[in-house]
């Protein structure tokens, strides 16, 4: 029976395997013809290698400041952040001040005011 069944389907496995192979053949090719394509070094531009060949020059003078300008430009950028931790601290303080006076006993408020003092 075996015989007879196998003489029977030799086509369609014939063109599974042919169908395979032509699969193969076709990856092939693409994988080989991916690996030709990056090995290619890239074409220059030609307007870049113009613009490369020639000395870039400058269209404007700049002036670099003193070190006195930049001391006294980093005075000044610092100044508002001076500014807001004073404020920072002293809004702490007031704060603290507000809370030992509400909850500490008045005679020990007085002494750590006494002793924040000196």
């Amino acid at each position: 029976m075996s015989a007879v069944c196998s003489q029977e389907n030799p086509e369609p496995q014939l063109e599974r395997s042919r169908a395979g192979w032509a699969m193969a053949a076709g990856l092939v090719c693409l994988i080989v013809a991916g690996v030709i394509w990056v090995r290619q070094p890239p074409v220059p531009d030609q307007d870049a290698m113009k613009s490369a060949s020639a000395p870039a020059k400058l269209a404007f003078n700049v002036n670099m400041p003193s070190a006195a300008q930049m001391d006294q430009w980093t005075k000044n950028l610092d100044a508002p952040l001076e500014q807001e931790t004073k404020l920072v601290l002293r809004d702490a303080t007031a704060a603290i001040n507000t809370l030992a006076r509400g909850f500490l006993p008045q005679d020990l408020f007085a002494s750590s005011s006494e002793t924040a003092q000196h």
